[in-house]
């Protein structure tokens, strides 16, 4: 078995702006600074077992909701072998609730 090797963690700057946007206006550290960190010790080993989405160089990192976060879909491709960039963290949509109305609409 091969040795895994751990790349950098780049955040583009539109991660950046999604990370502001889910602090809410509380200074850093906030919650989802915690749970970015524990992104990056992932996504350096791990970004391999991600599979492209829908033909693009774009992989995602679904991460359940923790410390009172919403659950967070982490937009990432791999650069190259010793780097893999973050582009955005966005709220997942509540989709079974969305379900829920449309399914009380149709009755």
């Amino acid at each position: 078995m091969g040795t895994r090797r751990f790349r950098d963690v780049r955040f583009e700057p539109t991660w950046e702006d999604d990370l502001a946007r889910l602090r809410g206006g509380s200074p850093a550290p906030a919650p989802v600074d915690e749970v970015v960190g524990e992104l990056s010790v992932i996504l350096g080993s791990l970004a391999d077992t991600y599979p492209p989405v829908g033909g693009t160089p774009f992989r995602k990192l679904d991460v359940v909701s923790a410390r009172g976060l919403p659950p967070l879909t982490a937009w990432f491709r791999i650069e190259s072998d010793e780097c893999v960039a973050c582009y955005h963290l966005d709220e997942v949509l509540e989709e079974a609730e969305e379900d829920v109305e449309t399914a009380d609409l149709e009755e």
